[in-house]
């Protein structure tokens, strides 16, 4: 439980930072982090997937959302079978809920293609 906790404590404390008047990042960097500690694994294949879709859409939104999604199934799979404690399902949602509510704006901006490009 602590694993789970603190890594949800690391991703609020990016994406609402104290003294920066709460006004901080999207969650995918701590995310990435504590997820490549619990499952390393699923981690590195999602982060390849995430890449190789930013290099093709040109677009750093649409791999961050990808890997938090992309990564779902393998995940819980893992849980279900027992490899993985059923504590890292509450960091899993927890986390993937704090991506999706953080990226809000630029799922707007997806869906009426408006989205910036690199």
């Amino acid at each position: 439980m602590i694993i789970s906790t603190t890594s949800i404590a690391i991703i609020l404390g990016h994406c609402w930072p104290i003294f920066l008047k709460f006004k901080g990042g999207k969650g995918v960097a701590p995310a990435i982090g504590s997820f490549t500690a619990i499952a390393y694994e699923i981690t590195l294949i999602t982060m390849i997937i995430s890449l190789l879709l930013i290099k093709k859409t040109k677009t750093a939104s649409i791999g961050s959302l990808s890997g938090a999604l992309i990564s779902f199934i393998p995940f819980i799979s893992l849980i279900i079978i027992g490899v993985y404690p059923m504590e890292y399902l509450i960091f899993y949602l927890g986390a993937l809920t704090i991506i999706i509510i953080r990226h809000k704006e630029n799922i707007k901006k997806l869906i009426n293609n408006n989205e910036r490009k690199f």
